[in-house]
C-alpha cells in the first residue's frame, strides 16, 4: 500500500523551526504573525508520529548535543 500525499499540509520541525523563527524574530526580519500564519490549518510534524514516538523521543538530546558541541567552539 502506498501513502496518501494530502494537499494543503504544511510540515513543521519544531526543534528546528522554532529556535530559527525566535532568531529571525529578535532580528526584527520576521514578525511573530508571520510565522504563526502558516501554522494555521493542517500541519504535519516532521519527527513526531503517534504510530511511530521514537524519532521524537532521539530529537531531543540529538538536537541537544549538537548545540552542547556548537558551544563548545
Amino acid at each position: 500500500m502506498g501513502m496518501g500525499v494530502s494537499t494543503g499540509l504544511r510540515w513543521m520541525r519544531g526543534m528546528a523551526d522554532l529556535p530559527m523563527a525566535v532568531q529571525e524574530i529578535r532580528q526584527k526580519r520576521l514578525s511573530l504573525r508571520a510565522y504563526l500564519r502558516p501554522l494555521r490549518g493542517p500541519v504535519e510534524y516532521a519527527v513526531l508520529a503517534a504510530d511511530d514516538p521514537i524519532p521524537a523521543l532521539l530529537e531531543v538530546p540529538l538536537v541537544s548535543c549538537i548545540g552542547w558541541k556548537r558551544r563548545k567552539t
